[in-house]
């Protein structure tokens, strides 16, 4: 597993280099902008503080799982899939790879965010300190921990539907469409049938975090107050996108396992 996870590391270094170095030289700029007050620039500074750590957390899982399907099944999958080393050992050290990467990810735009703002906020520190109060006394400390957590499994595990598209769209069954028919056509059903167990959720299981009490608590929904309520975060989604990526990692691993064809 270690040997697999230096490969991965020297393999994509460079791009994921470019990348995080790219969010912190757009933020540096964007505080120049701010700190200079130029006309125009400052507003849009103040907010490319915000945009590009962003941008660099949720493009990550895409660029992930392009490199995924190159690196597995396309032109240099070939090469990987004949190393003297079984697919059901290589998929899991590209697995924890990527969640590394997101959750190297996620410190480097908090971190960037953070000292974006300390830069070009006044009294940032105080700001900070009476979010955080606010915060907590609005959401039981147990809920905003779960939720955290919650948050951080949905953005880590991100990746896992193009891992799990590019290789069940690469098995045998759909080798006669072309090299990249097969992963679109199962990312695309599988979109479908995600929008379809998200709303089923939610039907059957009526809960959300809401107004109750004089507070913020867990509270009984219907759909028709879901649809009409910009007060309430619904909670029956949760389980499927906590749940539904674990089913995806076994799926793929089973499609390294014995599935997958190059041919």
């Amino acid at each position: 597993m270690i040997t697999l996870l230096k490969h991965e590391f020297l393999r994509t270094r460079s791009l994921l280099g470019l990348l995080f170095g790219a969010a912190l030289a757009v933020v540096a700029v964007a505080v120049v902008f701010v700190v200079t007050d130029l006309p125009l620039f400052s507003s849009l500074g103040a907010q490319l503080i915000l945009i590009a750590p962003t941008v660099l957390v949720g493009a990550l899982p895409l660029v992930l799982g392009i490199d995924y399907w190159r690196s597995s099944h396309g032109r240099t999958g070939y090469f990987t899939q004949t190393l003297p080393i079984p697919g059901p050992r290589i998929f899991p050290a590209k697995l924890v790879w990527s969640f590394t990467v997101i959750l190297a990810a996620l410190v480097w735009a908090l971190a960037l965010v953070l000292v974006g703002s300390a830069l070009t906020v006044p009294n940032f520190g105080a700001t900070l300190q009476e979010l955080w109060t606010s915060t907590t006394a609005l959401l039981p400390l147990p809920i905003l921990v779960v939720g955290l957590l919650v948050m951080v499994w949905m953005l880590v595990s991100a990746p896992v539907q193009y891992f799990f598209a590019a290789s069940v769209g690469s098995e045998a069954r759909f080798g006669r469409l072309g090299a990249a028919a097969g992963p679109i056509i199962v990312f695309t059903v599988l979109y479908f049938v995600y929008q379809v167990l998200v709303l089923a959720a939610m039907f059957l299981l009526p809960l959300a975090i809401g107004p109750s009490g004089g507070g913020i608590g867990l509270i009984s929904i219907t759909l028709t107050e879901l649809a009409s309520s910009n007060d309430i975060v619904p909670l029956g989604f949760v389980p499927v996108m906590v749940l539904v990526p674990v089913v995806l990692i076994w799926r793929t691993a089973v499609s390294w396992k014995s599935k997958i064809s190059l041919a």
